[in-house]
């Protein structure tokens, strides 16, 4: 009588764990591409300093009350080049009577709504022609609502204005 030898034991291939690793890996991915989108958009931007900022929140209301006690009218308006090569960023500032107020240091920190992060910071020069108003080249690069946040320094008094002005549509 023969004994039947038992056959190698050969190893089976589970495939059952196969697609709960494809699900990991599919998962992994997801998180990655939506990390990568959120981090390298342009038109997200968080407000810099903006803790530091509402700690000195007693500060922005003492100047809030030294901008109602001054009463200056600031004007902003972006005026093109000739050739249209070229915008500048021209402000006319005058007293509460209407009165050009000339020999002032004028800031101020531009930028588009749609890209927050591309900030401008622009320094002002006088126009000597013409008191009261002050002019600085600008890069415009899209149309749409730009916030201008202006500082303008003259003698002991600061002055702080905010405001939005709209760029209509251009062609590129």
């Amino acid at each position: 009588m023969t004994i039947p030898i038992a056959a190698p034991l050969r190893r089976r291939f589970f495939a059952w764990p196969m697609p709960v690793f494809l699900l990991i890996g599919l998962n992994v991915a997801i998180v990655a591409i939506t990390i990568y989108a959120a981090a390298s958009d342009p038109a997200t931007a968080t407000e810099p300093d903006y803790y530091a900022k509402a700690l000195r929140f007693d500060q922005v209301i003492r100047q809030r009350e030294t901008n109602s006690r001054l009463a200056w009218l600031l004007t902003p308006a972006f005026e093109g080049s000739p050739t249209g090569a070229s915008v500048s960023l021209r402000i006319h500032l005058a007293d509460q009577a209407g009165k050009p107020i000339p020999d002032a240091l004028i800031t101020s920190v531009c930028f588009a709504n749609t890209r927050s992060a591309e900030r401008q910071e622009l320094t002002l020069s006088p126009i000597a022609s013409s008191p009261g108003d002050y002019t600085a080249p600008i890069r415009i690069t899209r149309p749409g609502l730009w916030q201008l946040r202006m500082s303008v320094l003259r003698g002991p008094d600061t002055f702080t204005h905010d405001t939005e002005l709209l760029v209509p549509g251009f062609d590129r």
